[in-house]
């Protein structure tokens, strides 16, 4: 496609609410697992950020404001991302792990998941909990029970949702 082009650091995807490049930067070769696209989103309580797959090198080079809403956990929950500093920098809610049960990398790492009850971050695992969905804004992000009641923000489109602190999960 002519009009297709490369993400690079600093790129905003969408102005409202904001979607962001974090990494990688203009002119990097894209390739492997740290040539990743991290991307930052939304604002206030309410802001999700997207590892993609890079590691804790990656990580140290990511310039965002703590208090993250919503962290998508970097590479399945290898031992090699989401790294301590990130974490201590970041202050997650939410740790989503998209992660596949029984799945031959033994992911999410115990070390992993040791770095992130630390980070005091309520834990979300696709491999125990299958899809999980979240709903974000300004105010905060909250877990939504698709199988149970039709979506929220279907029902309430001009209400915000309240931040919350979820449980850890096991």
């Amino acid at each position: 496609d002519p009009r297709a082009r490369l993400l690079a650091r600093g790129d905003t995807l969408l102005r409202d609410p904001p979607i962001v490049v974090l990494w990688p930067p203009r002119g990097r070769a894209a390739g492997g697992n740290n040539g990743g696209l991290v991307l930052s989103a939304g604002r206030d309580a309410g802001r999700l950020l997207f590892l993609a797959d890079v590691d804790t090198t990656i990580e140290d080079s990511l310039a965002f404001a703590p208090g993250i809403g919503l962290l998508k956990v970097g590479h399945h929950g290898a031992s090699s991302s989401t790294g301590a500093r990130l974490l201590a920098r970041a202050g997650p809610a939410i740790a989503l792990l998209s992660v596949g049960a029984r799945n031959r990398f033994g992911h999410p790492a115990p070390d992993l998941l040791a770095r992130l009850a630390a980070a005091g971050a309520g834990v979300r695992r696709t491999d125990v909990s299958g899809a999980l969905w979240f709903e974000w804004s300004p105010e905060g992000v909250r877990e939504l029970d698709w199988r149970r009641a039709r979506p929220w923000h279907i029902a309430n489109p001009r209400a915000p949702c309240a931040p919350v602190r979820l449980p850890r999960s096991p």
